[in-house]
């Protein structure tokens, strides 16, 4: 009788397409580059010449440096590399991952950008935690936690959504983009503090 038991408690596989497939499910903000745009801020500007870009943001003024930061900062608040922000993974102990400026840019702006970076840590790392947890060996208690994120990470991503369209009207500068993005800074800090304590 418990011979039986074992074996009809085996969980099924996770698909092999949510492998090979990582774009469909957000597994790709875990895979590891070779190596990160933004290694060693001198060789910066020699980095951007694959995406099309031949200056350092420092280039431009400061009206302008707030424009494109703004761009940069709706890409990474989803886990997506801009052209002056890219997003490098620390190897260590436990896997962090960090945000890093075009170090030319106006130190003003550097500073309200920078303010923005636990924003996407955090989404990045619930993001992470929802993928891994999702998984059918993980049990029902992980199953129901990681669909809460779920829905939080849908809230957050309607957000950014908004905080684009409101910048394609010319609605929108860096101070304003801090201001929206303070509460669900604190909602997401109270997921990531959940998890490291009890999951």
């Amino acid at each position: 009788m418990e011979k039986a038991t074992a074996t009809s408690t085996s969980c099924p596989s996770t698909p092999r397409w949510n492998i090979d497939r990582p774009f469909l499910t957000g597994r790709f903000h875990q895979e590891t580059k070779g190596t990160s745009r933004l290694a060693d801020t001198k060789g910066f500007s020699m980095g951007l010449s694959s995406h099309g870009v031949d200056r350092p943001i420092g280039y431009y003024n400061a009206a302008v440096q707030e424009l494109i930061v703004i761009d940069d900062l709706l890409s990474a608040m989803v886990g997506i590399e801009g052209r002056y922000i890219s997003i490098r993974r620390i190897r260590g102990k436990e896997d962090h991952i960090s945000f890093q400026v075009d170090a030319s840019m106006d130190l003003a702006i550097q500073e309200l950008a920078k303010r923005m970076f636990p924003l996407c840590e955090s989404y990045l790392m619930i993001d992470q935690f929802v993928e891994s947890r999702s998984q059918f060996k993980n049990g029902l208690v992980n199953h129901a936690f990681a669909a809460a994120l779920k829905a939080l990470l849908l809230d957050y991503q309607a957000m950014v959504a908004q905080l684009e369209h409101q910048f394609r009207l010319g609605r929108l500068s860096i101070q304003g983009l801090w201001f929206y993005c303070q509460p669900m800074m604190g909602s997401m800090q109270a997921f990531i503090h959940c998890d490291t304590e009890g999951f």
